[in-house]
């Protein structure tokens, strides 16, 4: 199943919740749909953030500008999350100033292919084989914090993953190994047969694709030895690569499409959860104010899990443990059950344990474990596998519930995945904000030309329920630089919508960016989505006749949008909306005079063309 479609307002929309002490998170995550484009872990974008060299458990690394999606920057953090007998180190012949923990050379037998865009573990391992696992976080540019060492996190829709040179290297029970989790579909090559074999992995909770041969493999991108996994929508996610022996270990993760196939191939789909059916994304967000029981689902009627087999394994609820501040007073517990309050599971758990619960006479067992970090906890049937329906009855049953008075105030995120035998669900996320303060919540940002000349008048709507020093406005060129250009005063409303508007005196040409900034007056700072406009036309905006009387053709090309006509007072005289090719509106309501159009894209891209009306 693909993701939901979302409204391209809805996509640019941030909804920011700013916490104590000047930190913040995204109650609402932003999406962005990279359409397949590459992901590119660059050597000169990666910025060492926790240790020196990202080979040590818990470092952290950042990778700046991975990709620019509608003029907005991504960058992804990269943590060590474990390393198990084994070690980093470069291949023989490694040229200087490269390093193991993320290898940007081809050079090295077996490298040719390696690209430094990829993300290239090179790894040696002892006797009896060992792993790394990585887990990677998608934040928008310039959003890390180099104290909390995390960023705003966003949903980057359609990414593929290639995974190459899945073979041996001809040492007794080498056979190396990728483990992802959270995908949508895996690509397998079906002719020629493919060497790569798949199973779950309950220790790791990801999906493991192992070599079933020891050879090495001359061409690293060979089709036996590769695998593509497709998400639909990710933000957060986790690879291990391991191999079964002892030597060295090459891994390259290529996030792109990767080369053609040779042959045909086998496509396999995972089901897909949706945690609220009747909004788009695949999450459910809560804010409160402590002491609230929270739902981890909507309740909605129509189905949240969708291409299931109908046998599924286990539901699988996973969290940072660092986020549960208020102890045993957060905790999950299975609404109607026979025994709710005993039933309660509670969130600080430290040490693996198992219990069972009775849901409508269906005995499950609650499996808890602490796994590198994360805490897990795997809600399964007694003895056998649940129908969907079972499924769908369980998750709409489990209830969060804080009952700490008052509680911490912070983000909480609990990813939801369902497993049906070696597959699992795209993660969902059940989001948590402990606020006590209503967020400020941008309704609407928008660009437009001033008719007589080339200046901007920038337009935004917040929703503000507390004081903040004011907006400042920022422009740039190319998406990454800013600018300060202006400041607006707050204007101290705290009850509902309010609109500011600016006038921008300087004068712009070509491609130009917007934002704008809200600064707190704890010094934080929240953005508003960002606004693309070309002041040269590189939009293929046609008008004619001109002059005209009673009707102008308009040819958009392969756009979709909204028009707006100005006079020369800058009065906006008319809107409409238009789709790809030829658009006819009438204006023979129109005073005599010279008009404006102005065309905005369904991605907020902006293009000006005059005519006069006789």
């Amino acid at each position: 199943m693909k993701s939901k479609a979302l409204a391209p307002q809805t996509v640019v929309l941030l909804t920011i919740f700013f916490m104590l002490f000047g930190s913040f998170h995204a109650g609402a995550q932003s999406v962005f749909n990279s359409n397949f484009n590459n992901v590119s872990f660059l050597a000169a974008n990666k910025v060492h953030k926790v240790g020196s060299n990202g080979s040590a458990v818990g470092n952290v690394t950042l990778y700046t500008n991975v990709i620019t999606v509608a003029a907005q920057r991504i960058d992804c953090i990269v943590r060590t999350v474990s390393l198990t007998n084994g070690s980093f180190a470069l291949p023989s012949g490694a040229p200087g100033g490269t390093i193991p923990f993320d290898y940007s050379s081809p050079t090295g037998s077996g490298l040719t292919d390696n690209l430094d865009r990829f993300f290239s573990p090179m790894l040696t391992f002892n006797n009896g084989g060992g792993s790394a696992k990585f887990k990677f976080e998608f934040i928008l540019g310039n959003s890390y914090n180099n104290t909390t060492h995390k960023g705003t996190p966003v949903i980057i829709q359609n990414i593929k993953l290639n995974t190459y040179d899945i073979d041996g290297n001809w040492g007794a029970n080498s056979n190396q190994y990728n483990e992802f989790g959270g995908f949508s579909s895996v690509t397998l090559s079906a002719t020629p047969a493919t060497e790569v074999s798949y199973s779950y992995n309950t220790s790791s909770g990801l999906t493991k694709f192992r070599s079933n041969v020891t050879t090495n493999s001359t061409v690293a991108t060979a089709d036996p030895h590769r695998v593509v996994v497709q998400y639909d929508e990710v933000s957060t996610f986790e690879i291990m690569v391991g191999a079964d022996g002892s030597n060295a270990a090459y891994f390259m993760l290529d996030f792109g499409v990767g080369p053609n196939w040779g042959g045909t191939t086998n496509i396999y789909s995972t089901p897909t959860l949706d945690l609220n059916p009747g909004q788009p994304g695949f999450s459910q967000t809560s804010s409160s104010c402590g002491a609230t029981v929270r739902p981890i689902t909507s309740g909605a009627t129509s189905l949240s899990l969708t291409g299931s087999s109908n046998t599924v394994s286990e539901i699988i609820l996973s969290y940072d443990p660092s986020t549960i501040l208020d102890g045993a007073f957060e905790n999950i517990f299975p609404n109607g059950s026979n025994t709710p309050a005993a039933d309660s599971i509670k969130l600080n758990f430290t040490t693996s344990s198992t219990s069972t619960f009775t849901l409508n006479g269906i005995v499950f067992t609650v499996n808890r474990a602490v796994i590198t970090g994360t805490n897990y906890i795997r809600f399964s049937r007694n003895g056998t596998v649940m129908t969907t329906t079972q499924a769908e009855m369980l998750l709409d049953a489990l209830m969060y519930a804080n009952t700490a008075t008052p509680p911490n105030l912070n983000h909480r995120e609990l990813f939801i995945a369902v497993r049906e035998t070696s597959f699992t669900t795209p993660l969902a996320s059940f989001i948590i904000n402990e606020i006590c303060i209503l967020p400020m919540e941008w309704v609407d940002f928008q660009v437009k030309s001033v008719s007589s000349s080339n200046q901007l008048q920038l337009n935004w709507k917040i929703v503000e329920n507390r004081a903040n020093k004011g907006y400042i406005v920022e422009y740039s060129h190319d998406g990454n630089n800013w600018e300060d250009v202006g400041f607006v005063n707050g204007n101290g409303q705290l009850d509902g919508e309010t609109t500011y508007s600016y006038t921008i005196g300087k004068v712009f040409s070509g491609t130009v960016y917007f934002r704008v900034k809200q600064l707190e007056l704890n010094g934080s700072a929240n953005y508003s989505s960002v606004r693309k406009v070309n002041l040269n036309n590189s939009i293929d905006l046609k008008v004619w006749p001109n002059p005209a009387t009673s009707m102008v053709q308009i040819n958009i090309g392969n756009q979709n949008g909204r028009a707006s006509i100005m006079d020369a007072s800058g009065r906006v005289v008319k809107s409409v909306n238009l789709s790809s090719g030829i658009n006819r509106i009438q204006v023979n309501e129109l005073n005599r005079g010279i008009y404006m159009l102005s065309f905005t894209t369904a991605t907020g891209e902006i293009s000006n063309t005059r005519f006069l009306k006789q």
